[in-house]
């Protein structure tokens, strides 16, 4: 991870001496929670609220929230606190419907309990969801509440951060418990990249309290600047540079609001267990409604053309295989491999006009299926070669793209876009764009 290049052994060793784990448990395989069936035994062992309560927070788009004894408010006057976890780490509803264990329930409300909070939102019990088929009228009411979701987390007295790993670490220090939630599952999913982004208060749960988002945010800010200087947000080397920058970018900034560069870049690490969700996730975000219709593709080009301006500084965007419409964005933002965010372009009907430094491709010699070894044209070279990697994303979902790129070098149509000059070599690849003409 770029967040740790720059650490030593001895301090990733002193960070996890912090972190209480089981033996023998992969990271991503940790539990934030875990059912507790035996206290309960004869009771109501599951909370869920009923469809009339979920449909009355769809109808008024309000915050359904939960007590300790598992009865069911919308906004309560109190306030509330909402839960930003990962379903898998163990506080997703059941898989047959039957709302969430009473003991999650419990634990969630002891660990919070400092807090004086007496509601809490959960996307597991207030948005029908989970890895079961949906009927028409829950799809309808899901669509609904995830225009919702942007003022539930805007007006949360709290978002409370549940990662499984930081849940074990036995420290309240801000570099210590951003190092850890970058291990953690939490930064990986689509989901928790608009929680954190709109969220107003946010607070990471630890085994030794809480540390707000903000205070990392700072801390880690200051560090770089101690360390780096004023270009710390520029692709600066050190420990602390490239930690501060991952969570600076996270961090809601009203002022600047929030661009398709900006979620393309943070999504591109995450992960979804929906497909749809890729583009799904970013509508609260950007203040977009969400519609129930959509399918992925329609929905990230809905997602291009409210900001047509961004779109295009995302052509240079390496990982995903391009979009059917527009072809020279990426079909989604996960699977990044590497990106240059560019000055913009101008969107047209049959495509993107900007000024390009422009090489024509003149041969491809065998190499591995990963890649591409270009014969290029050149005023500096007669035998000028680069090569292309081919993402690992590209070769599963689009071979096609690849295959009509070769027919192209065949017949003498084939170009190599970039936005700077190929020479001369350096010790890092450049982003660039190989186009049919």
């Amino acid at each position: 991870m770029n967040e740790f290049c720059y650490w030593t052994d001895d301090e990733i060793e002193q960070l996890f001496r912090a972190l209480d784990l089981p033996s023998n448990v992969a990271l991503d395989k940790l539990l934030s929670l875990r059912v507790q069936p035996a206290h309960y035994a004869g009771g109501a062992h599951f909370v869920k609220p009923r469809l009339e309560d979920i449909q009355h927070s769809a109808d008024t788009l309000s915050a359904l929230c939960v007590d300790r004894q598992g009865q069911f408010c919308n906004n309560p006057q109190e306030g509330f606190a909402a839960l930003s976890h990962v379903w898998s780490q163990g506080l997703g509803a059941d898989d047959d419907n039957r709302g969430l264990h009473k003991s999650l329930l419990d634990q969630v409300f002891d660990k919070v309990e400092p807090l004086g909070v007496r509601w809490i939102w959960t996307d597991s019990l207030a948005i029908p969801g989970g890895k079961r088929a949906l009927s028409l009228l829950e799809e309808e009411l899901k669509g609904t509440l995830i225009n919702a979701m942007a003022d539930i987390y805007r007006q949360a007295k709290y978002v409370i951060v549940l990662d499984a790993l930081c849940l074990r670490l036995d420290s309240d220090d801000p570099v210590d418990v951003a190092a850890v939630l970058c291990l953690g599952t939490w930064m990986t999913r689509m989901w928790t990249y608009q929680e954190i982004k709109l969220a107003t208060n946010a607070i990471i749960a630890t085994k030794s309290g809480f540390v707000g988002f903000s205070t990392i945010v700072n801390s880690l800010k200051s560090l770089a600047l101690e360390e780096a200087g004023q270009t710390w947000d520029e692709d600066a080397a050190g420990k602390y540079p490239s930690l501060a920058r991952t969570f600076f970018r996270l961090q809601r900034d009203d002022d600047l609001g929030i661009t398709l560069p900006d979620v393309a870049i943070g999504c591109g690490y995450r992960e979804a267990w929906d497909r749809l969700d890729y583009a799904r996730a970013v509508f609260p975000t950007l203040g977009i409604e969400w519609r129930t219709k959509y399918d992925t593709q329609e929905a990230m080009r809905v997602l291009y053309k409210t900001q047509k301006h961004h779109a295009t500084r995302l052509c240079l965007f390496h990982g995903p295989p391009r979009a059917s419409l527009p072809g020279w964005a990426p079909a989604v933002f996960n699977g990044l491999v590497d990106s240059k965010v560019i000055e913009p372009g101008k969107w047209e009907s049959r495509g993107m006009r900007r000024t390009w430094l422009t090489t024509k491709v003149k041969s491809i010699i065998p190499s591995k299926p990963d890649r591409l070894v270009l014969a290029l044209e050149s005023d500096f070279d007669e035998q000028a070669l680069t090569v292309g990697f081919i993402s690992e994303q590209t070769l599963k979902e689009s071979p096609e793209s690849v295959k009509a790129f070769k027919t192209a070098v065949a017949q003498g149509n084939a170009y190599l876009l970039a936005d700077e000059s190929l020479v001369p070599p350096r010790r890092f690849s450049r982003i660039g764009l190989l186009v049919e003409r």
